[in-house]
Parts: C-alpha cells; sequence; structure tokens
C-alpha cells in the first residue's frame, strides 16, 4: 500500500498541468479559509467593542433607586433596582382546575409514551411532549393514539417588584423553575376522572401517572406534573418608565440586565462583561479553527509545489498551522482592541509575536546516526 501511495505522489509531481490545477485550487481554497475567517473574526470584535462601549456607558450612568418609591425625576434613566417579586393575582389551569397564587410562571408538563421512527424505519418507544403523528410512519402497523390535552405555559399578567412594573422582557429572561409540589387532591384526581374516566391513574413522586404499571408503560400512557417559577430575590439594571424597559446609550447600545440575588450594579456589569467574553469564545475558536485548515492546506500545496523546500519529513505540518493560526488570530483581535483599548491591544500583540517562537518545535530535528563497521570473521 505504501509503494502505491509513493508511486502515485511521484507521478503526481511528475505531472505539471495536474501540479498547476490542484496549487491554483488548493491555494485559493486556503486563502479564502483564512480570509473568511479573519473577515468574521474583525465583524465580531467590533461587535464585541461596541456591546462593551455600551456597558461602560451604562455602568457610569446607572443610579441606585428605592424599590418602594418611584421618584419622577429618574423617568428615562438608567436605574438599578433589587428585591423579591410579587403577584397578585391567580394564575389557573382550567383543564386542571388547578390554582395557584403568587407565581410568576406556571408550566403543565405532558409526556405521551409515543412510537418514534427513524431514518433507516426502525421504531423505538420514547416519551415525548410532541405528538408524533404515526400517520406519516413508514409501516402503518404502529400507531400512536392523540393526546388529550398539551404541555402549556402560563404566564403573570403582572410582576411587581416594589412599586415597579416587570417588563414581559424581563419576566421571560426568568428560569428558576421548580416542581409545583402537587398533594394528589381529591379534587385534582376527580377532574382526571372525568377527564380520562377509563385511564388508571397513580401519585408517584409529585406527579401523575395516567396507565396501568408506571414500571411497564404502555403506548398512550401520560405523564402529568406541573413546574412553577416563585418570586424570589431579583436583580433588574433597566429604564425607568411606567415599566421598566430597555435602556439606550448615546452609542446606540441597548441595556437591559436581569440577574438572580441582590447584586450590585458593579457586579452586574462585570458579570455582563464575562458573560461577553464567554459566549463570544466559540466563535472565535471557531475562526481559529478556521484559519488553521486554511494554512494547513497552503503548506500541503506548497510542499507538492516544492518538495525540497518543504519537505514534510522536516516539518509538523499540523503543529506548524495551530501556531499560525493561534497568532494570528490574536493578532486581529489586538488589531480591533487597539484604537478602543491599547493596553490590551499591545499586551494581544506581543503574546501573538511570542506564539510565533513555537514554531521551532514544529521542525523535526534530523539525528545523524553513526554506522558501525563490523569486521568479518575468517573463515
Amino acid at each position: 500500500m505504501a509503494k502505491l501511495t509513493t508511486n502515485f505522489t511521484q507521478r503526481l509531481q511528475q505531472s505539471r498541468m495536474v501540479i498547476l490545477l490542484l496549487t491554483i485550487i488548493g491555494l485559493f481554497l486556503g486563502l479564502w479559509l483564512c480570509i473568511t475567517a479573519i473577515i468574521s473574526l474583525m465583524t465580531q470584535e467590533s461587535e464585541i467593542i461596541y456591546q462593551v462601549k455600551t456597558l461602560t456607558e451604562g455602568k457610569n450612568s446607572v443610579i441606585q433607586v428605592d424599590v418602594d418609591q418611584i421618584n419622577m425625576n429618574n423617568n428615562n434613566k438608567l436605574i438599578h433596582i433589587a428585591g423579591e417579586p410579587t403577584v397578585d393575582e391567580i394564575i389557573t389551569d382550567k383543564i386542571f382546575k388547578l390554582e395557584v397564587f403568587n407565581v410568576i410562571k406556571l408550566q403543565r408538563i405532558i409526556q405521551a409514551y409515543q412510537w418514534q421512527e427513524n431514518s433507516e424505519h426502525n421504531y423505538n418507544k420514547v416519551w415525548s411532549e410532541q405528538f408524533i403523528d404515526s400517520k406519516k410512519f413508514h409501516d402503518h402497523k404502529y400507531h400512536n393514539p392523540i393526546i388529550p390535552f398539551i404541555s402549556k405555559l402560563f404566564i403573570a399578567k403582572q410582576v411587581i417588584l416594589g412599586d415597579f412594573i416587570v417588563s414581559n422582557q424581563l419576566i421571560n429572561k426568568m428560569d428558576h423553575y421548580q416542581k409545583l409540589p402537587m398533594k394528589g387532591l381529591w379534587q385534582e384526581q376527580k377532574n382526571l376522572r372525568k377527564i380520562l374516566p377509563n385511564k388508571q391513574q397513580h401519585f408517584i413522586e409529585g406527579k401523575y401517572y395516567i396507565g396501568e404499571n408506571p414500571e411497564q408503560p404502555q403506548i398512550g400512557d401520560l405523564k402529568i406534573s406541573f413546574i412553577a417559577i416563585l418570586p424570589e430575590n431579583i436583580s433588574i439594571i433597566a429604564k425607568q418608565q411606567s415599566q421598566l424597559s430597555p435602556y439606550k446609550t448615546k452609542i446606540g447600545g441597548s441595556i437591559e440586565l436581569f440577574e438572580y440575588g441582590i447584586l450590585t450594579s458593579e457586579r452586574m456589569f462585570r458579570n455582563a462583561r464575562t458573560a461577553l467574553f464567554a459566549n463570544n469564545l466559540k466563535l472565535r475558536l471557531e475562526n481559529m479553527l478556521t484559519i488553521f485548515i486554511g494554512v494547513y492546506v497552503i503548506f500541503h500545496v506548497l510542499w507538492m509545489v516544492s518538495p525540497s523546500l518543504l519537505n514534510l519529513k522536516n516539518f509538523r505540518s499540523w503543529l506548524f498551522a495551530l501556531i499560525i493560526a493561534m497568532a494570528l488570530t490574536l493578532f486581529v483581535i489586538a488589531v480591533n482592541w487597539h484604537d478602543y483599548n491599547s493596553i490590551v491591544g499591545k499586551v494581544l500583540f506581543i503574546v501573538s509575536i511570542a506564539i510565533l517562537y513555537l514554531l521551532k518545535f514544529s521542525y523535526k530535528s534530523q539525528f545523524l546516526v553513526s554506522e558501525t563497521m563490523i569486521s568479518q570473521k575468517k573463515d
């Protein structure tokens, strides 16, 4: 196999037209990958810097206010408030006739045991909140009964924090769900029997199981549970209006921060910058990987053109491409950040240059093996 590969490579190198064609294609592909990644990096870093400027402006202009006393002089200003919200209404699930008070969100979760078809037309039994239409199955002997009711989310119409009305955008960010303590009351069971008169009921670990045996589920069995978001301490930075809303900065950015717990405005802005870095780290790594692939392709194309100049036996090509990709990524980031923060830009630039020192490890040292003369024995 190795001999066939060597012969193929030798014939390939002897064919000038093939080499020229592959060189053009390879160089174009490699350069295109590198340029695309660099443009994406520059666009991304510009957006990050814009958001950092927005957060910095907000940090310098936010004011702390008392949640229990609205000062009209602060209208349209960026304010920071903290405390425990309240809900003065009853959320009702009419199907189950379930009523809860002082709950921000109530979610009914319905799971049905159903057949599921995969791409190879094999069938498995799964628990799913979504109805799986068995009419679309390739094999019609598998049938899923209609789910009598579906999962649903109920949201309080108005959530109050002191004298402030919390906006729907901020309510949507609340995600601390916890199990609603269902007690298996006779009223609940009575309602279930009316809805599903021919089904057995089991109350297990705060959930209702509709079916004969929870240990051996059958197609059509149901699991019914409720989760809710209850009031707890939160911190908000937003614009003061009739209800809290996003604040527009002078540079055109938008600020509306929400976190659980009683946090200072300084802590919230610091957390926002940390989240901004973490959320963009994946895209930075993806662009660096794209540059790595581009440099790797270019390296091998140049080897095909001139194998004597770039002998793959002397290089760890993957390490060479990785070091170049890391240095180039940091250099592009440094260029973008230099105008906004020269210190950060200079530090990143120095690091990008220092990384190039690692290129020496991509070169394989060739060690000469001394020959040992073995004298022949005389007969």
